[in-house]
């Protein structure tokens, strides 16, 4: 009996690993945000703060069918998930900014992105982002100067990987204009 067991068991090991090999094998491949320019230099010292992430997955690109289906490419990913690389990339656009004097105040900037996906039906990026800028003292204090909630779009030719995420770059841009104005508009109504 024992002399059965093995050569059986091994054959059904070979089966099994035999397989694993018959698929395709397909390499993942990590995509990222652009580089930005560095915006405008303003007044105030800007801090990029902590971004949440309240979206449906983490690194993986996602995209939305007419039906409401999400279909999740497992072989496609961004090298972080989305509210890093907003947080990333706006300090990279704001990177730009003067130091402030001691004791001066700091211009805080931080939000929950909500939404980061690509839209099968009508060929565009969605990146939805919910934005605070607080204004934090020396001495601890702050207080919020301007706030905003907006879901940024961009056209895609198609939605291959790397198309698709140079459009959630555009969308990323258009993010940092939004966030830069809001903060001219908190500077000018300090003054």
């Amino acid at each position: 009996m024992k002399k059965t067991g093995i050569p059986a068991a091994l054959l059904l090991l070979s089966a099994m690993l035999g397989g694993c090999s018959l698929g395709d094998y397909r390499q993942t491949r990590y995509y990222d945000l652009q580089t930005p320019e560095p915006l405008n230099k303003m007044d105030v010292q800007v801090e990029i703060g902590p971004f949440q992430n309240n979206t449906a997955v983490r690194q993986r690109m996602c995209f939305r069918t007419g039906s409401g289906e999400i279909l999740v490419d497992e072989y496609n990913k961004f090298v972080q998930p989305p509210d890093m690389m907003v947080s990333r990339y706006l300090a990279i656009a704001f990177g730009n900014q003067p130091e402030s004097a001691p004791g001066a105040p700091v211009l805080k900037i931080r939000g929950t992105i909500f939404l980061f996906e690509f839209d099968v039906d009508t060929s565009e990026a969605r990146c939805g982002v919910e934005y605070v800028l607080e204004l934090r003292r020396a001495d601890g204090t702050g207080s919020i100067v301007g706030a905003g909630s907006e879901i940024f779009r961009a056209q895609s030719l198609n939605r291959e990987p790397d198309v698709v995420a140079r459009a959630f770059s555009r969308c990323c841009f258009q993010l940092a204009g939004a966030v830069y104005e809001a903060a001219e508009k908190a500077g000018a109504e300090r003054k």
